[in-house]
């Protein structure tokens, strides 16, 4: 060995010495730094900070950080547990649309997605940074003309094509997901085509394009392929698929395909800078909850089904300002909170109304007028949580509160106007609070002529009549109620047909009247369904007595009820009513009867209906309620005066009593 590579090997030897010597001595100081900080620590649990503890050389200016969205998780969940939730058919049967227009009522930034089953199980799939879409069904779109909605168009004529290419690779995390898109984006830009996921089955994939036909998109493949260094295959429209897009450049944001008319897609709106949004629905209502969008398909309808998942408090908040008027009395606010919840209750889940369209009940009044929090103010707020939780039963059971919008003075029996079993808590009885004088349904007058008449009866199914109408007779009244349960109808060549129960009268007599609450005015005589020996009609004021149709004079006294003195014991008991110009005839209710009018002394051969109320007259009157709670009445006396042998509980021990 020479010398100098002797000295070179000694000279390193000595190095590599120094560099290990130099590591130990960092070593030792890194760990003595994470002691060090530790025990600090340590020592600052549960410590209290006061403001001698901070100095000013403590505070330093900072910049204000830009804002970001937060950091999306896997379990973006939206309802807890314990919610009791309600599914609202929106757009759904025969009113299903071919897409539709969502938007953040106050300007969040888009909206969370999830796969749903119908029953509301929500899966967390993807955000959506966009804040004003149309949900659709996958296929060709072009905008409608009023800019509303997107619809079926032709390869030729379209906004957005239904057929796209979807690289091969696929995805079994949102994450795995969004990374391969951001990597693509800056490609796919170049060639000014849209690349965003698609949602398929379980798994994610990427899709490229909106073309018009399988045709176009297989033309642009192998440009793309190169583009984006992948192979892709040409996708098709399904009859289960949903596209969302940027409503306002029709561009493809997200596609959806379970291929299982089981599962559908969900949106929920996202917080506005840490403030609460809501959705806006393509009508302009806006809703707190989780839209769910669903294809459907029959034989006169293919599109998407728009149904709302909603917490029940949410929902009754929904409900009763638009059921009755945000401004009324407090006591009947809590009412009819109760009511609607007990409706809710009543009709979910296995005893859905609409059970057989994926939902429990409708926004509308078929079931309950629910249109969003538009109309909600602090004494809905108010009266929806002072009752929070309760519902009404009757014999251990929930009850089906049906209500109206005005009774008219009483109110009928279930079972006389619909064909069902008899209720005990849905019973005939007489209402003299009803202020009749507040509402245009009060009182009304209806004219037909007799050919008229026939035209409506027939119409109305009864095609055994072939002449005008003769006559009619009401041929008796429901129990305890003044609202007509059978009549008969005859036509001039003696064919009659008679007709039973309340709703069967009012679709037969439809534009005749607002309710089944009327008598009949005809050749100058009055048919009341009482007194069948018929009374000509001269002039005075008449009025409705359990022995029949009476006038009086302007010297009679009778026992009424005033608009100034609805009293719970009905004071004054003795009123003279007046014939002169001043009567206060239609408006003024009378505890034996009711007022029904003046005569004219002019027998006519036209039927002239006269009536009061409005609606199937069933269960508690709305206007009746706020009567009641004007009077002073509390919401649970409110309800057992329209809903007799009931009971207020607790919905959740109801529910856990059914366990």
């Amino acid at each position: 060995m020479s010398v100098s590579k002797k000295n070179s090997d000694d000279k390193k030897n000595k190095q590599t010495i120094i560099v290990r010597v130099i590591c130990i001595v960092l070593a030792l100081l890194m760990l003595g730094g994470v002691i060090a900080a530790t025990v600090l620590s340590t020592q600052a649990v549960g410590e209290d900070v006061t403001e001698t503890d901070v100095t000013e050389t403590d505070v330093t200016e900072t910049t204000e950080p830009e804002q970001t969205v937060p950091e999306e998780t896997e379990n973006n969940s939206v309802f807890s547990a314990s919610d009791y939730l309600i599914r609202v058919g929106i757009s759904f049967r025969d009113g299903t649309l071919d897409s539709h227009r969502v938007r953040t009522h106050k300007g969040a930034p888009g909206f969370r997605l999830y796969k749903t089953t119908k029953s509301n199980g929500l899966e967390y799939i993807w955000t959506l940074y966009n804040n004003d879409v149309s949900v659709s069904e996958t296929g060709n779109l072009r905008r409608s003309s009023g800019d509303e909605w997107y619809y079926y168009a032709s390869a030729s004529n379209t906004a957005a094509g239904g057929y796209h290419l979807q690289l091969l690779n696929e995805y079994t995390s949102r994450k795995e997901a969004e990374q391969a898109i951001s990597d693509l984006k800056d490609a796919a830009e170049a060639l000014e085509v849209p690349v965003f996921p698609a949602y398929l089955n379980g798994k994610y994939y990427i899709r490229v394009g909106a073309f018009g036909s399988a045709d176009q998109a297989e033309s642009e493949k192998e440009v793309i392929e190169n583009a984006l260094a992948s192979e892709c295959s040409v996708t098709s429209p399904t009859i289960t698929s949903i596209t969302v897009l940027d409503h306002n450049t029709a561009e493809v944001l997200f596609d959806f395909d379970m291929e299982d008319f089981e599962y559908g897609l969900g949106l929920y709106c996202l917080d506005n800078n840490g403030e609460k949004d809501y959705i806006k629905t393509y009508k302009g209502y806006y809703y707190d909850g989780v839209f769910e969008f669903r294809r459907y398909k029959n034989s006169s309808v293919d599109g998407v089904t728009m149904i709302l998942i909603s917490e029940l408090e949410t929902y009754v908040t929904c409900v009763v300002p638009w059921e009755i008027y945000n401004t009324w009395p407090v006591e009947t606010m809590k009412a009819f909170s109760i009511c609607a919840r007990t409706f809710a209750i009543a009709n979910s889940h296995e005893n859905a109304k609409h059970k057989d369209y994926d939902c429990d009940v409708c926004d509308s009044s078929d079931c309950q007028v629910c249109k969003g929090f538009d109309r909600v103010n602090q004494n809905v707020i108010n009266g929806v949580k002072a009752t929070e939780g309760q519902i009404l039963l009757c014999d251990g059971e929930t009850i089906t509160t049906y209500y109206t919008d005005l009774g008219g003075g009483s109110m009928a029996a279930a079972h006389e106007v619909w064909n069902m079993d008899k209720r005990k808590y849905l019973v005939g009885q007489m209402t003299p609070w009803e202020d009749l004088s507040v509402s245009r349904f009060g009182d009304w007058q209806f004219t037909a002529t007799p050919t008229e008449l026939l035209q409506k009866v027939r119409n109305a199914g009864y095609t055994n009549l072939k002449g005008a109408v003769d006559d009619i007779k009401i041929n008796r009244l429901c129990e305890n109620s003044t609202y007509v349960y059978s009549i008969t109808i005859t036509d001039t060549y003696g064919t009659s047909v008679t007709i039973n129960r309340c709703r069967n009268v009012r679709n037969a007599l439809s534009g005749l009247m607002y309710a089944a609450n009327f008598v009949i005015e005809h050749n100058g005589r009055i048919e009341d369904g009482i007194n069948h020996e018929l009374q000509e009609v001269i002039s005075g004021v008449y009025v409705m007595t359990s022995d029949g149709i009476k006038m009086i004079d302007g010297e009679q006294r009778i026992n009424v009820v005033t608009d100034n003195g609805l009293k719970q014991e009905y004071l004054p008991e003795r009123l003279t009513v007046k014939t002169s110009s001043s009567l206060v005839s239609q408006t003024v209710l009378i505890k034996t009867g009711e007022i029904i009018g003046s005569g004219t002394g002019s027998p006519s051969s036209d039927f002239k209906f006269i009536g009061h109320g409005n609606g199937h007259g069933v269960g508690a009157s709305q206007w009746g309620c706020k009567d009641l709670g004007n009077l002073g009445y509390t919401y649970d006396q409110i309800l057992y005066t329209y809903y007799p042998n009931t009971a207020v509980a607790d919905y959740w021990e109801y529910l856990s009593s059914k366990e």
